[in-house]
């Protein structure tokens, strides 16, 4: 067997034995740290079922002791307990009420206990390690409830030694330090002898790899007793016989390529970095009406040329754009005739970086352009047509816009006139209400005139408006009650008007019924409810009357209207579902119209 000098210059010796040797510690220190845990745990928890034992046997004569304030049956057993075990250093009986019960080797005593003895529920049947003053030593202490009829009656607290605990301890720290030494030593021996058998070997092949790397195809490996390095050699060796099948097969792929390159259906060129052609396919020379050996070796812009008419193809251009380009370019064939390409150009680079030549790919798109002109032509005619055409529609709309303005000015015209008509009609009750004597035929008429204003109110709004639809129904209602304000004569009598409406548009059919029923309950508002609060006159009053109008809009879309006064309010003794007066019936059958309710 082959021998070898290893040192620090060639140190795989060293860094194999430092892995392993490494490896072997971390897992004997993951095992120490897992196992070490593990058999403590297992030891507390012998501890913890021997105190329980111990609890349990002491709890079947505790409940009946207690209750019947009779404790020599527990005494004796507690220190029958106490004085055979001596890992027993003490047995605490805690009733709920009164003085524990103290049993420790060879006496007993009534003893007053703080709140150790008496642990809260999360703390019972648990235990820890502590101090006791009881025995002045460390003890494992134990507490169990002693429990009869789902009645806590007190604790019973065990201290057990802890002696032996810490004996078994110290022997798992000691078996497993000395695990651990031993598999270290004894790895480190194994893989110093791993190590070096594989190493050497190694260093071997290192040797024959140069040599092969130098081009001595000759060289092999020698055979060794590893299994694994044996067949290492031999695989170096196959490697080395593979080299010059690579070869061939290398020769053979070229030869492929260049199959392939010929039968391309697309025109290759490949040229240097000066852009002298070095190699053509066969489509190329087709394309072109050239043979193979009258372009190679030729300068490019021979036969490209950019899209441009007459401008040469530059490759110092191309190479200094971009490493790789696809466009639309021109072939020069023999006869001179130009032939449109879709051009792709590539950079080659060889290992160092640097440019090594160009690939060019071409197709020939002759038929592609003369689509696209046919193509052109008819866009242009179709540019043509829908031109004509857009200018038809231009004259219909304007015809049309025409049309809608002198609708628009009718519509105005007739809310215009319904307006006037509306406002004669208010005018001629106004001035027929002056002849009348009788008040009751007087406020009737009066009535009658707001009712007419409050139609006419909106017809006026719609005409002053851009939007002949709907109306805007905030400004409707301000002017609306500023005027049933001046008609029933306020300004004397102490009365504040509040409106707060939101930006509401409404459509005629629904804001002539909505106005009405504002007036209605307004002009109501106005006439009677602060007659009874401060007498005949709501002037005389110290607060300040007032009439609020709300409109709001609620989650469901619909709108709430609200007319709401601080007079004396509405009479008992009136239905206003159900009443002869005729504002009311109107407000009832208005709502109704609307598919409203009245609250």
């Amino acid at each position: 067997m082959m021998s070898f000098k290893l040192n620090k210059s060639n140190g795989i010796l060293y860094r194999m034995m430092s892995i392993i040797w490494f490896v072997i510690i971390f897992t004997i220190s993951i095992f120490a740290f897992t196992i070490i845990p593990s058999q403590r745990e297992s030891l507390i928890r012998n501890m913890e079922s021997t105190a329980k034992i111990v609890a349990t046997f002491v709890d079947q004569v505790a409940v009946s002791s207690i209750i019947t304030g009779n404790y020599s049956a527990i005494v004796d057993q507690s220190m029958k307990i106490v004085n055979d075990r001596k890992s027993i250093l003490y047995i605490v009986i805690t009733p709920k009420n009164g003085n524990s019960i103290v049993h420790t080797a060879g006496k007993w005593r009534y003893q007053p206990l703080g709140s150790f003895w008496k642990p809260n529920k999360s703390l019972t049947e648990k235990g820890l390690f502590v101090r006791s003053n009881l025995v002045n030593q460390q003890v494992y202490h134990y507490s169990y409830p002693i429990r009869y009829s789902g009645i806590d009656w007190g604790w019973i607290n065990v201290g057990l030694s802890v002696e032996q605990y810490h004996k078994d301890l110290r022997s798992i720290y000691i078996r497993t330090g000395l695990l651990a030494a031993i598999a270290i030593l004894l790895g480190l021996v194994l893989s110093y002898i791993f190590a070096r058998q594989i190493s050497g070997p190694i260093l071997c092949l290192n040797k024959v790899t140069k040599r092969i790397m130098n081009g001595d195809l000759t060289a092999r490996a020698k055979a060794f007793s590893v299994n694994e390095v044996a067949e290492l050699a031999h695989s170096f060796n196959r490697m080395t016989e593979s080299l010059k099948k690579s070869q061939e097969t290398l020769i053979a792929a070229r030869d492929y390529i260049n199959n392939i390159i010929h039968s391309m259906n697309e025109s290759l060129i490949v040229a240097s970095p000066d852009g002298i052609i070095r190699t053509v396919n066969q489509t190329t020379c087709d394309l072109l009406g050239y043979r193979e050996n009258e372009l190679v070796g030729k300068p490019i812009d021979l036969i490209v040329t950019e899209a441009e008419k007459d401008r040469r193809f530059k490759i110092s251009e191309f190479l200094s754009r971009v490493t790789s380009e696809n466009g639309e370019k021109r072939y020069l064939s023999k006869d001179n005739r130009e032939i449109p390409v879709l051009f792709s150009g590539s950079v080659l680079k060889n290992e160092a970086g640097s440019i090594d030549g160009v690939v060019f790919v071409a197709q020939d798109i002759t038929d592609r352009k003369k689509a696209e002109e046919a193509l052109r032509k008819a866009h242009d005619e179709l540019e043509i047509r829908v031109a004509k055409r857009t200018e038809e529609l231009s004259a219909t709309n304007q015809l049309l816009g025409d049309s809608l303005k002198e609708k628009e000015i009718l519509l105005k015209e007739i809310h215009h006139r319904v307006k006037n008509n509306l406002q004669v009609i208010s005018s001629l009750l106004y001035l027929q209400s002056k002849k009348i004597k009788d008040k009751e035929t007087l406020t009737l008429f009066q009535d009658s005139q707001s009712r007419v204003k409050s139609m006419a109110l909106i017809h006026e709004k719609l005409y002053q408006s851009q939007d002949l639809a709907n109306i805007n129904f905030s400004e409707y209602i301000k002017s609306l009650t500023k005027y049933l304000f001046r008609t029933y004569g306020t300004a004397d009598k102490n009365i504040q008007l509040a409106v707060d409406v939101e930006n509401v548009a409404l459509a005629l059919d629904s804001a002539i019924p909505c106005g009405l029923i504002i007036n209605e309950l307004v002009s109501n508002a106005l006439k009677y409810a602060f007659k009874n609060k401060n007498g005949d006159d709501p002037s005389a009053s110290s607060q300040s009357n007032r009439i609020e109008v709300r409109v709001s809009q609620n989650s469901d879309g619909k709108y709430k209207l609200i007319v709401r006064d601080n007079g004396s309010g509405f009479p008992e003794t009136i239905d206003f579902r159900n009443t002869r007066s005729l504002g009311l019936q109107l407000v009832n059958n208005l709502t109704k119209q609307l598919e409203g309710t009245v609250e």
